[in-house]
C-alpha cells in the first residue's frame, strides 16, 4: 500500500512539474546529442531523479556514487553534470546481458561498439571515473573495494530477480548513512515466471529491510534512502 501511495502521489505531482522537468530532460538530450548514444533507455527517468536531488540540496554535494550496469554511459553522463562534485564507480561487463534472446541478433550485435562508446562518451569526466568491466559479484567481493562507501547506488544490471536481490543488499552494506539507492525497471516483467522480474526482488528486499530504509519515490524506478 505505501508503493502504490507513492506511484500515485508521484504521478500527480509531475503533471504540476511538468513543464519545467521537461527542460531538464531537453537539455540532457542536447547534451548526448554529440555522443555516441545509440540507444537511449535512461532520458525519460531523469524527471523523477532530479526532483528527488533538487528537493534533497544534493547537486552540489561531493558525493560517491556507484552505477552497477552502464551501457553507453548515457545515466553516467546525466549523474556527472548533475553532481558536479561527484566520482563514480561504473560495473558493466560490457557484454551481451542475459535476458537477449540468443536468435536476436542485432542486440546481441550492438553490445560490439559498447565498451568503445562508454569510454568515447565518458572521456572528459575520465578523472572521476573508475571502470570495473567485471559482474557486480565480482566488484562486491574485491577486498580493495571492501571499505569504499557511497551516497548513491544506480542499480541497473541483471534483471533477473535474485541478481537484483543481491546486488541491493550488497549496494546497501556499502551505502552511507542517509545514502540512496535508486532500483532501475521496477516495472520490467519480461521473464515468463513473474517471480524472476526485478520488482519481486525489490519488494522482498524492501520488506525485509523496511525497518533501515524509507521509500523516497515510486514509479518505472524506486528510490529508497537508508536511515
Amino acid at each position: 500500500l505505501e508503493i502504490v501511495y507513492f506511484f500515485l502521489k508521484t504521478k500527480f505531482i509531475f503533471q504540476i512539474k511538468k513543464t519545467k522537468l521537461s527542460k531538464i530532460v531537453k537539455n540532457h538530450k542536447d547534451l548526448i546529442e554529440s555522443k555516441k548514444i545509440n540507444y537511449d533507455f535512461f532520458s525519460h527517468k531523469i524527471p523523477y531523479i532530479y526532483d528527488v536531488f533538487e528537493k534533497k540540496k544534493y547537486f552540489n554535494r561531493k558525493i560517491e556514487i556507484l552505477e552497477i550496469g552502464c551501457f553507453e554511459g548515457n545515466s553516467t553522463i546525466f549523474f556527472l553534470e548533475l553532481f558536479n562534485n561527484s566520482q563514480i564507480y561504473c560495473i558493466d561487463t560490457f557484454k551481451p546481458y542475459s535476458e537477449i534472446p540468443k536468435n536476436d541478433l542485432e542486440s546481441i550485435n550492438r553490445f560490439k561498439s559498447v565498451y568503445k562508446n562508454f569510454k568515447f562518451n565518458t572521456e572528459i569526466y575520465k578523472d572521476r571515473v573508475k571502470i570495473f568491466e567485471s559482474d557486480s559479484d565480482d566488484f562486491f567481493l574485491n577486498k580493495k573495494m571492501e571499505n569504499t562507501k557511497f551516497d548513491l547506488v544506480y542499480v541497473d544490471g541483471s534483471h533477473h530477480a535474485e541478481n537484483v536481490w543481491r546486488d541491493l543488499n550488497n549496494s546497501f552494506l556499502s551505502l552511507n548513512s542517509n545514502g540512496f539507492i535508486i532500483c532501475d525497471d521496477y516495472t520490467w516483467n519480461k521473464f515468463d515466471k513473474p517471480e524472476d522480474n526485478p520488482i519481486c526482488a525489490i519488494n522482498r528486499f524492501i520488506t525485509e529491510n523496511k525497518s533501515k530504509l524509507k521509500i523516497i519515490k515510486v514509479y518505472d524506478q524506486i528510490i529508497i534512502q537508508r536511515n
